[in-house]
Formats: structure tokens, sequence, C-alpha cells
């Protein structure tokens, strides 16, 4: 009998022990399992990194290609802008030749594209005068040298009349 009660004990004992070690079972499962489900949540934010990473590298490359794109326009504008002036300037300096007039401004600004669109506007408004005034002078001595032809409306169909081969006032006179 008492070997009957050592194995009764023994079995409880056992029963006791397997009790605890399939709940250690379990809970090594569970904590399995939860590594499991984090390796995975690990693995795809891994992923998702490594694919921002490559989109980054991508935007950069994209940013850098577009400033180099602006820079270069900003070059481009630059020098159309420097050759703009440039021509401004050339007919201003053009233009007190042949009228014996010069204009300069009272006061210059910084920017170099204004002060010469201002000087040659002022050429512009004195051209206009003088074509003006030239047409005028014109109209009124046409009659005097060609009184048989029409007087024509156009400035320079006018201005060439006077300008034909012969010289007008000398066939006048």
């Amino acid at each position: 009998m008492k070997e009957l009660v050592n194995l009764g004990s023994r079995f409880i004992g056992f029963c006791d022990e397997a009790a605890t070690l399939r709940d250690a079972l379990r809970r090594a499962e569970e904590r399995a399992d939860d590594l499991e489900a984090k390796l995975k949540a690990s693995e795809t934010a891994r992923k998702k990194a490594k694919k921002d990473a490559a989109a980054v590298k991508d935007l950069r490359q994209r940013l850098q290609a577009a400033e180099d794109a602006l820079s270069d326009k900003e070059a481009h504008q630059v020098e159309r802008g420097n050759n703009i002036v440039t021509r401004f300037e050339t007919q201003s300096r053009r233009f007190p030749r042949n009228t014996g007039e010069q204009y300069t401004l009272s006061q210059e600004s910084d920017d170099r594209f204004l002060d010469a669109l201002d000087i040659l506007e002022l050429n512009c408004d004195l051209a206009r005068k003088c074509i003006t005034s030239a047409r005028n002078v014109l109209k009124r001595v046409f009659p005097h040298f060609f009184p048989k032809n029409t007087q024509p409306e156009i400035f320079s169909q006018l201005a060439q009349h006077f300008l034909e081969k012969d010289d007008p006032t000398l066939a006048y006179h």
C-alpha cells in the first residue's frame, strides 16, 4: 500500500508538474506568436522604410534636377535681359546722331534695364514729335513742289516724293 500511496503521490506530483509545464508551454507559444507578429510588423516596416528611402533618394534627384533647371533658366533670363539692355542702349546711342539731341536721366536707378528703357522712351517721344513736325512741313510745301500730284496721306510716301531722282527744290527754282 505504501507503494500505492507513493505511486499516487508521484502521479499527483506529475499531474501538477504536467499542468505547470502545459501552462509554461502555452505561455511560450503565446510569446512565440507575439514575437512572430512583431517580426512580421518589423519586416513590413523595414520594407516600407527601404521603399521610402528609395523614394527620398528619387525625390532628392528630382529636386536637384529641378534646381539645376531653374538655375539654368535664371541664367538664361539674366543673359537675355542683358542682351535687351544692350540693344536699348545701342538704340539710344544711335538716336542722337540723327537728331543732334541727347537725353540723359536726371536720376539713375539701380536697374540698368529701366534706365535704358527710360532713355529709349524719351528718344521715341522726341522722334514722334520730329516726325509729326516733318510731316506737317512736308504737307505744307508739297502743293508748291508737286502741284499736279495728289498729296499722299502716308508719311513715308510723302517723304519719298521729296527724295526722288531730281532735287525738287532745284526744279522749283
